[in-house]
């Protein structure tokens, strides 16, 4: 049902309270207002999805959330927005799962007692699982003594406890950060079992950025920590205070079975004004002793820069003595005790793009390509590291060339905008150096107007386009030999690495002889429909006088073919690129309630009032009785709109966009690091 809305359970004149109450285990509330919602409380103990209407930012003021899910249900809590204190407090049973995903938390402004963020209890029983996603949020917070992290998640019952914490941001703007976690894990009760990712977060500006407790003997707890930014940094003007507190990693686990992996992570210990202090990973309380062999603790592919103790162990106990696994990066990182470096491992500067900033790495940095064991993706599809997203603290793909970076950014991707200026043919050179230079590059290009938003100089271009090589540079084509039009515009993603990197991601296909209109499946892509696949076209002597979208079928596979319907050439070939779901590799989904005519806007917080920030955009299929394809049969294109501060995408032939039943979806990808060069929007060079 719609709130506000007219069912027979959920009338017009219903509180929101009013609506969850009256729905069935197994129920879906669409909120479809922008206005507050709930003050107060709000309650909810049946399997139940609530979640914003695409578009729509309901708000929550003041509230506290309670979730009681049952056994064997699942509730999910979506894209809100959360004012002031609003805490998500929830319980997690036998068999149930709880998803609180791409919710909103802004303007904090707490009064003693008050709470704010995410607490979830699992009382699952013995032999049973409880299952806790936590993806995609955004949480600003302050400092409060009465909860202990931002993410608090707690193992109360005798079973299984999955926790998963993906590509959230966390950040304390309290200068007085010293009783704030960012993320709190505790396995309390007798015999909890405890597995949990932690992959892909930028926590800042908290105390212990990421904290593990437990106490009980015959408690276990399997950790993955995996490419997260954990600073004291705020933003270029912030720094949190609290020095004696400042760490990235804290362990207090005194008894019980750990096994722990922390891998590709970036740690700054910056604290006051610039000052090194703190601890990178603190497990000087881990005394867990070693119990049947299970007691291990890998460190590797870390950076660690501006802490008084880059490691502090036991100096008795279990973790004594812990050898790295290699290739961490120490720099300005004091002491180190407890913890047997490898000859992998190098004390030399990260190289930052913008210290303090923008954690991601110059060219020259020496920690790109340098990881080990983790060189694959292949290496995680093991044991509580499976099924994890392969991305990095920027939401984008964590594979790219021969092996992943060090920390926690993937170095290389870069960002080309091109036009055309007089040309007497259907193609021209792109003319950028480094792209020209790379002759397995996979140059993913979007059709523009008005870039950069001057609507004088807009060019419409309703053609099918690709990309070709010829004489040592790439070149933008129309398929269908029609001449260029002057100042038609173009945004080139220059993705890093080619069809051999560790994942695949990147993959050239070519259209088997005898497939029609059906189009053929993509074999590289893995058999998920939540994978963001773009698709573009590509010349080695075939031109596909079609424009492309990408569906997942009923039989598991992904398919590309023609958005018009027609045939897709024998032996024409297409670009790929795919990568997990993310805040940044998303599908836009049309409706009524974003899409006018031929122009569907995009609703995205890296986007929105950022015209520096280019998309990259593929059309795909609406899921509805599987992939329907040729429902939007048109060549589109991307530009901002300077009176909406939005991105929209439309119809090069200006007809409406479906909004109805079988309505098209657009992948986009938004790359954050544009958002750094925000005082070059042309990016004619790209950037590091």
């Amino acid at each position: 049902v719609d709130y506000p809305g007219t069912s027979a359970n959920c009338t017009s004149g219903d509180s929101l309270q009013t609506c969850i109450s009256n729905q069935p285990d197994g129920g879906y509330i669409n909120v479809v207002t922008n206005n507050v919602v709930v003050v107060g409380t709000i309650f909810i103990s049946s399997g139940l999805t609530l979640t914003a209407g695409v578009g729509y930012h309901p708000i929550f003021e003041d509230t506290t959330v309670t979730i009681e899910v049952p056994a064997d249900k699942t509730v999910t809590l979506r894209g809100f927005e959360f004012q002031k204190a609003v805490l998500v407090d929830a319980t997690v049973t036998s068999g149930s799962t709880i998803n609180i995903m791409n919710n909103n938390w802004t303007n904090p402004n707490l009064s003693s007692g008050e709470q704010e963020g995410i607490r979830v209890e699992s009382t699952a029983t013995t032999g049973n699982t409880a299952t806790i996603n936590i993806r995609s949020n955004n949480i600003i917070g302050e400092n409060n003594d009465t909860a202990y992290g931002l993410v608090d998640v707690y193992n109360n019952g005798l079973g299984l406890l999955k926790a998963n914490i993906y590509d959230n941001h966390l950040t304390i703007n309290d200068t007085n950060a010293s009783l704030r976690e960012g993320i709190y894990l505790f396995n309390g009760s007798a015999a909890g079992l405890m597995q949990a990712q932690i992959v892909a977060n930028e926590i800042r500006g908290s105390a212990s950025k990421i904290k593990l407790v437990q106490s009980v003997a015959t408690n276990s707890m399997n950790i993955g920590i995996v490419s997260n930014l954990l600073t004291g940094v705020i933003d270029k003007n912030t720094v949190i205070d609290a020095s004696s507190d400042n760490r990235g990693i804290f362990s207090q686990i005194a008894a019980g079975g750990f096994k722990g992996t922390i891998g590709n992570n970036t740690i700054d210990g910056k604290v006051g004004n610039g000052g090194s202090a703190g601890i990178g990973f603190d497990f000087s309380s881990h005394t867990t002793p070693v119990s049947g062999g299970n007691n291990s603790l890998l460190i590797l592919n870390n950076i660690v820069v501006n802490t008084a103790k880059g490691y502090d162990g036991p100096t008795t106990g279990g973790l004594t003595s812990v050898t790295s696994t290699g290739n961490n990066l120490f720099f300005n990182h004091g002491t180190i005790t407890g913890l047997t470096l490898v000859a992998s491992d190098v004390n030399a500067p990260p190289e930052f793009i913008e210290e303090g900033v923008n954690y991601g790495l110059k060219e020259t940095s020496i920690a790109i390509d340098k990881s080990s064991t983790f060189a694959t993706s292949l290496a995680y599809a093991v044991s509580y590291l499976s099924g994890y997203p392969q991305i990095d603290a920027d939401g984008l793909r964590r594979y790219k060339g021969p092996a992943t970076d060090v920390g926690a950014y993937e170095w290389g991707d870069r960002h080309i905008f091109t036009q055309a200026v007089n040309p007497t043919s259907q193609s021209f050179p792109v003319n950028d150096g480094i792209l020209d230079a790379d002759a397995n590059a996979f140059p993913l290009t979007t059709q523009m107007w008005n870039y950069p938003f001057i609507s004088s100089t807009a060019a419409y271009n309703d053609h099918p386009i690709g990309v070709y090589r010829s004489g040592g540079k790439w070149r933008i084509f129309n398929e269908d030999v029609v001449v260029m039009p002057n100042n038609a515009k173009f945004h080139v993603f220059h993705p890093y690495g080619e069809a051999a990197d560790g994942a695949n991601n990147l993959q050239v296909y070519t259209n088997p002889a005898g497939v029609t209109d059906s189009g053929f499946d993509m074999s590289n892509i893995p058999s998920d429909s939540s994978k963001i696949v773009i698709a573009k076209n590509y010349w080695t002597g075939v031109y596909n006088t079609a424009s492309l979208e990408v569906g997942y079928g009923n039989d598991n596979k992904w398919y590309v073919r023609n958005v018009d319907g027609s045939d897709m050439p024998d032996n024409a070939k297409v670009m790929t690129y795919y990568q997990d779901e993310s805040r940044n590799a998303f599908r836009h989904i049309v409706n009524a309630d974003n899409t006018s005519t031929h122009i569907t806007t995009i609703d995205h917080p890296l986007l929105n009032n950022n015209p520096c920030v280019i998309p990259t955009v593929t059309q795909a299929t609406s899921w509805f009785f599987g992939p329907l394809f040729g429902q939007n049969p048109s060549n589109i294109g991307v530009y901002y709109s300077t009176s909406s501060s939005r991105w929209k995408i439309f119809n090069q032939d200006l007809v409406s966009i479906l909004t109805g039943l079988g309505a098209p979806v657009f992948n986009v990808l938004v790359d954050p690091q544009q958002v750094y060069t925000c005082n070059d929007i042309i990016f004619k060079h790209g950037f590091e």
